[in-house]
């Protein structure tokens, strides 16, 4: 029979539990590395700080207008962004929105990060592409995301619900530094080269009652050179003039 002293089995277990104790400390501090490598790795290295669909509207001081565009019509996506972190791998801005029958269209274009420091910020003219929607007349939700090559995100998505497209039988025009005055489209014609009297020309909305197929009317914006630079646009041919 082998004796041992009556403390043995009380500091066997305190041992025991010191260990099992100190297992559970190195374990719960991988579990800490483990998660912040996690958020390290998961947390956002570009920032959408802005986004809009359409081109330039005539803008006030206190009253900034949203772009204009219209229904099913292709539109540029103006995005801004902000570098938050390094980004060498290739990029995309990727745009999810539902189109002009309101199926889900996914459009994703090249965007080089890879020489932008972090801090700084990217107007839509810093940009070599910019991706395009045809706007649904619902009140569809379009999101705007940066994304690398392989679909890891690199920002936060931001959200687009503002989107109210022109109706498709207006027309818009958009003229550099007045409404062009005297302006108008030829009134439709029921005949051999005859004009309809009925409608009277057609500017500044609806006049008369056009058929099917007619337009409703001409929106004149008359815009500035500060509103073409916002979008990354030049006035330097005077006048811009387009059906949206």
């Amino acid at each position: 029979m082998i004796h041992r002293p009556c403390g043995f089995a009380k500091h066997t277990y305190m041992r025991t539990a010191a260990v099992f104790k100190l297992h559970r400390i190195v374990a719960a501090i991988a579990w800490l590395a483990v998660g912040a490598g996690t958020l390290a790795a998961e947390a956002p290295r570009v920032k959408i700080t802005a986004a809009a669909v359409g081109l330039p509207a005539a803008t006030a001081p206190d009253a900034p207008a949203a772009p204009i565009c219209k229904f099913a019509a292709w539109a540029p996506v103006h995005v801004e962004l902000e570098l938050l972190a390094e980004v060498k791998e290739a990029a995309q801005i990727v745009v999810e929105t539902p189109d002009a029958d309101g199926v889900t269209t996914i459009l994703a274009v090249p965007l080089d990060l890879a020489n932008v420091a972090p801090g700084a910020r990217l107007r839509p003219r810093d940009l070599r592409m910019l991706p395009y929607l045809r706007p649904a007349a619902g009140s569809g939700e379009t999101t705007v995301t940066v994304r690398t090559a392989n679909g890891t995100a690199l920002s936060e998505p931001f959200r687009i619900r503002s989107l109210r497209p022109r109706d498709s039988l207006t027309y818009v025009v958009l003229a550099l530094g007045n409404r062009l005055p005297g302006f108008e489209l030829p009134k439709p014609t029921t005949g051999a080269g005859s004009a309809d009297s009925s409608t009277g020309p057609q500017r500044g909305g609806r006049r008369g009652q056009p058929s099917t197929g007619s337009l409703l009317g001409i929106e004149v914006q008359a815009i500035t050179s500060a509103d073409l630079r916002r979008y990354g646009l030049s006035s330097e041919n005077g006048v811009l003039i387009t059906n949206v």
